[in-house]
Formats: C-alpha cells, sequence, structure tokens
C-alpha cells in the first residue's frame, strides 16, 4: 500500500505474519486515523499488532505528549515510537517550531 487508500483482504493478523514471512526485519505502524491529531497512538491496534509479531513494532500516528511514548511502550510492548508532529509543528506564517522533550522526563516516562 503506497498511500494507505489500497485496501487489502487480509485481516491485520495475516497481514503481519504475511510481512514477516516475506522478511520484513521491522513493521512501522501508521494510525492514519490518528496521524497529527496528537490524541494519542492507537493503543487498542498496537497491542494486538506486539502480541503477535516476532519483529519490533514501531508505534507511528497521534503521539501528543510523554504519556503517550510510556503507555505504548510499556502497556502495549512497542519497540519503539515514531513521532511527527508532537516534535515538529508548522503553522501558516510561522516558521518551523522544534519541539523536543525533556530527556529526564521521558526516561522517567519510560521507567
Amino acid at each position: 500500500m503506497k498511500d494507505g487508500t489500497v485496501k487489502v483482504k487480509d485481516n491485520i493478523i495475516q497481514y503481519v505474519q504475511k510481512m514477516q514471512q516475506a522478511g520484513a526485519g521491522e513493521l512501522l505502524i501508521t494510525s492514519m486515523d490518528r496521524e497529527g491529531t496528537w490524541t494519542g497512538f492507537d493503543e487498542q491496534l498496537i497491542k494486538q499488532i506486539t502480541s503477535i509479531a516476532d519483529i519490533p513494532v514501531i508505534a507511528h500516528g497521534g503521539a501528543g505528549c510523554i504519556e503517550d511514548i510510556g503507555r505504548v511502550i510499556k502497556e502495549c510492548n512497542a519497540s519503539a515510537v515514531a513521532l511527527g508532529s508532537m516534535l515538529v509543528y508548522q503553522k501558516k506564517g510561522m516558521g518551523v517550531l522544534i519541539n523536543f522533550p525533556d530527556r529526564e522526563k521521558l526516561n522517567e516516562c519510560l521507567q
């Protein structure tokens, strides 16, 4: 799927299994419904995938705060997260605002 508009016949479990069998080394899971919303990751989807995946799972789409990162790592067993809007926000008439989470708060959240 190049842009999320092509539907596949497999359910998520079958699709993850096919990707692993095809030799994928990791899975980047983007919740297109949550991407850019800052409402949190699709934790149900990530849990479903990490429960059957034998390879690392990277959660993407929806992170709005450090706590979202901690939850998806600790409670959903994601191997990593990919962040976009939470770190880089661009608004018309403004430049790019880069907002890196405080390292200490991030470490605290992940413990």
